[in-house]
């Protein structure tokens, strides 16, 4: 049976999947140098990528990487000319990705990157922590590096870097199904702005129906710091969300579910 929805999902997902792309977030372009999410540091407990997969079931989420224009190896200072990521490696089965620029090679000059991980969680993985790394070559200008090299001297905490993807039970309240976030992107169309923001946000929503949506906003340990709740009109309307004036720097993702289907959207607070 399980084989049967497995295959079921991949013929419904299939030509989405050869499609899979994903937008580099501009707005982390005033940003600190690195990956976004920012890898899990054992030491302080944070970071780490908060979208989490099901077993049989499609599973997204997107890295953004700003590549910075040096580099300090050995205690010199280098340039940068590129990044190439040649393959993310420990996905767990079923799970692919792509990147934009769709070469997967990324350039300093304060442009972002991204890489998105995407398919259906093969039936048979178990539940866990999978560490995957993003395996490529630095080009800089005295010779080429390892990535994974150059992404552990770019990361700021002390317990060193690792980024990994949670995989839960099927069925688990953790993660929504293929079906469930299309839903949600065919109902409600939604723009955050500003973006970066110093704290309240306004959302340029249009929406297919009316509906009640919870409103909630994640940090990057995919802990919620605001939650509320908005009732939506049919059509094309602009709504005022009033964030913690305490919220500290950095990035953070805007959720906005009915019960049936989400949408989300990364934000920048900047102090």
């Amino acid at each position: 049976m399980k084989k049967t929805l497995t295959l079921l999902l991949l013929l419904l997902t299939g030509s989405a999947l050869m499609a899979q792309s994903c937008v580099p977030d501009q707005t982390l372009a005033d940003s600190a140098v690195g990956i976004y999410p920012s890898p899990y540091d054992s030491l302080t407990m944070t970071g780490g990528i908060p979208d989490e997969a099901c077993v049989n079931t499609y599973y997204e989420t997107v890295i953004q990487v700003r590549v910075p224009e040096t580099v300090t190896i050995s205690g010199i200072s280098v340039g940068i000319n590129n990044i190439f990521v040649s393959d993310v490696s420990g996905l767990p089965d079923g799970l692919s990705y792509a990147c934009s620029p769709e070469d997967c090679s990324i350039v300093p000059d304060d442009s972002v990157g991204c890489i998105i991980i995407y398919g259906v969680v093969d039936a048979a993985v178990t539940p866990g922590d999978y560490v995957i790394v993003l395996e490529g070559v630095v080009s800089t200008g005295i010779g080429d590096f390892p990535l994974p090299t150059i992404i552990d001297l770019l990361s700021a905490g002390g317990g060193g870097q690792s980024i990994f993807i949670r995989v839960n039970e099927e069925g688990s309240p953790e993660c929504g199904t293929a079906t469930t976030r299309q839903l949600a992107a065919d109902e409600l169309s939604l723009d955050v702005f500003p973006n970066p923001s110093a704290g309240d946000v306004r959302l340029d929503i249009n929406a297919e129906r009316a509906s009640q949506y919870d409103v909630q906003l994640f940090n990057l340990m995919g802990q919620p710091v605001y939650s509320g709740a908005m009732d939506v009109f049919q059509g094309q309307q602009t709504r005022e969300v009033n964030l913690p004036h305490n919220l500290p720097t950095g990035m953070y993702q805007l959720r906005m579910s009915n019960g049936t289907g989400f949408v989300s959207r990364n934000v920048v607070i900047q102090r």
